[in-house]
């Protein structure tokens, strides 16, 4: 009868377990000095050894050739346990075994001494499925069972697992495995099995695999049923629909040939890999060429890569800036969200060829790419030299709606003019920042620390706006000289009555003594709401403030 790959090669003693070397070292430890646990909860993803793991535990405990806490995986004992038909090392799966009535049961067994081995073993998986009474059944045989009964609790989400049982048990969790340590054991599987294969192709395998061991012999195996005898690159894109290979031809077009990327990634979608799969690997290709930027050639090895993709990374890195990587692994990251809540494979497939669109590359013969087009809500593009912190640093104590209307803009020194650039999508800041008065006060503040500029420019889209030191300044430009109160009486000002006209003229210097009586509480308003005073009233002493309102602002 034909056996899976994966339990052809499950490992046997613990030698043979792939990527848990911590934890393979404290079991043998913890049985070569005679000091074992009555429970154990291995946690861990799927496919990295936990069941594994607790057969070769069971099989060290029972093993009579056992020595320094190693089975010998040759004899009856050990065999019977491999292929389940162990009568003393009983397998319940959690799943499917769940209730109150199956833990009662088991309760009623485990008294019962064991049939021939001295150790009697109950392997629980997939722990976290058992109901809540089912966990507080097991509780009290799970803190004090009977000397010559070992547990051992699998599960891949221990979270869900009681505190009460965790605090119960020794707890291990396993790593998800390395993709060098897959590559390295399928090698091994292909030279027992006999069969040719390239070496991309295991790396591609332990690649989609996700840190599986089981998942990649799975797709080892499925991959040699379309070329028998063959493990190809070839019969690896057929399986999965693409590799990190045509992901990484498609992605070099980006700069140099848009069109034929667009030919390319559509290519590949078209043979059956989802757009979540294609973003995902496409952010793994985009981290990998800023890792190798940012940190250099020898940093490739802890990325995990053969050597054509660390060739690849010498190739066609320096064609991107670190700026246009972070953002497109950024944009992949949000489309992969996008992807989980359900949008529409076109629709990101549109979303991700718009976006790299706006990818400004050099033509042939030119060298180093530009930037992403400016996209201020994605990327702060602004003066990074003291003056114009300095400027920031005011403008946010002075003028809070101004600062945050100039920290999402892009800004620019041309020749004796600056140049701020804000997003369509900011229309807003720009309607904030063309006001006369703010346009002033901004002014007043730059050709403080630049001498040479002359002009300010607004740019949002098509509009644009002008203001130089020949326009009239207005408004104010500081907390002290910036609020203007001769300009608020006429606002206040009341319709005369008929018999009050003889006295026009000393109401309004009434009213304007009682303004600047409240200069500081006006520049404030001004200051933090960034708005017109339309109406101001003073209350008499009498007067009710709750009933009046106090001072009313629209």
């Amino acid at each position: 009868m034909y056996v899976s790959l994966y339990r052809k090669y499950r490992p046997g003693r613990f030698d043979d377990v792939v990527g848990q070397d911590g934890i393979v070292r404290v079991l043998k430890n913890s049985l070569r000095s005679g000091r074992v646990a009555h429970a154990f909860l291995f946690s861990g993803p799927r496919g990295c050894g936990k069941t594994s793991v607790a057969r070769i535990l069971a099989k060290a405990l029972n093993c009579p050739n056992s020595a320094d806490g190693e089975p010998c995986d040759h004899c009856y004992v050990c065999n019977s346990i491999s292929t389940g038909e162990c009568l003393d090392v009983i397998e319940i799966d959690g799943a499917s075994n769940r209730g109150i009535e199956e833990i009662r049961n088991l309760k009623a067994q485990i008294g019962l001494a064991s049939f021939s081995l001295p150790y009697k073993v109950y392997i629980i998986d997939e722990v976290h499925m058992l109901t809540d009474a089912a966990f507080n059944a097991l509780l009290k045989t799970l803190e004090e069972p009977p000397m010559q009964v070992v547990f051992v609790l699998a599960t891949t989400e221990p979270e869900k697992v009681p505190l009460t049982i965790r605090s119960r048990c020794l707890c291990f969790y396993f790593n998800r495995l390395l993709t060098s340590d897959i590559v390295r054991r399928l090698r091994q599987v292909a030279q027992e099995e006999g069969f040719a294969f390239e070496e991309e192709a295991l790396w591609e395998l332990a690649r989609q695999s996700d840190g599986s061991l089981r998942d990649a012999l799975t797709l080892a195996e499925q991959a040699l049923s379309l070329q028998e005898g063959n493990l190809s690159m070839e019969s690896i894109a057929m399986l999965l629909g693409s590799t990190r290979g045509k992901i990484e031809e498609a992605i070099k077009h980006i700069p140099h040939n848009p069109p034929q990327a667009f030919v390319k990634i559509k290519e590949i979608l078209s043979k059956g890999l989802s757009v979540e799969r294609f973003l995902e690997m496409a952010f793994a290709v985009f981290r990998d060429m800023w890792a190798y930027k940012s940190y250099g050639k020898d940093f490739a090895v802890e990325l995990e890569l053969s050597d054509r993709e660390i060739k690849f990374l010498e190739e066609e890195s320096p064609f991107w800036k670190d700026d246009v990587l972070l953002s497109c692994m950024r944009l992949c990251g949000e489309l992969c969200l996008q992807a989980k809540l359900g949008v529409k494979d076109d629709i990101l497939f549109g979303l991700f060829l718009s976006q790299m669109d706006r990818v400004d590359f050099p033509s042939a013969g030119e060298s180093p790419p530009l930037p992403l087009k400016p996209k201020a809500e994605n990327v702060t593009e602004s003066f990074t030299t003291a003056p114009w912190q300095e400027i920031m640093k005011q403008a946010g104590e002075e003028m809070l709606p101004l600062y945050c209307a100039l920290i999402c803009s892009k800004v620019t020194l041309d020749e004796k003019r600056i140049v701020i650039e804000i997003s369509e999508r900011r229309r807003f800041d720009f309607n904030l920042l063309k006001l006369s008065r703010n346009l002033a006060y901004l002014y007043g503040l730059i050709t403080k620390r630049f001498n040479d500029v002359t002009e300010i420019i607004l740019k949002c889209g098509v509009d644009e706006v002008k203001y130089s030191d020949e326009q009239e300044q207005t408004q104010m430009e500081g907390d002290a000289e910036g609020f203007r109160q001769e300009e608020l009486p006429q606002a206040f000002e009341e319709e005369p009555q008929p018999h009050e006209e003889g006295l026009k003229p000393a109401v309004k210097l009434a009213e304007r003594r009682e303004v600047k009586e409240e200069d500081i509480v006006l520049q404030r308003i001004a200051m933090y709401l960034n708005g017109d005073v339309l109406m101001y009233k003073k209350l008499d002493e009498e007067e009710n403030i709750e009933e009046d309102g106090g001072v009313e602002v629209e």
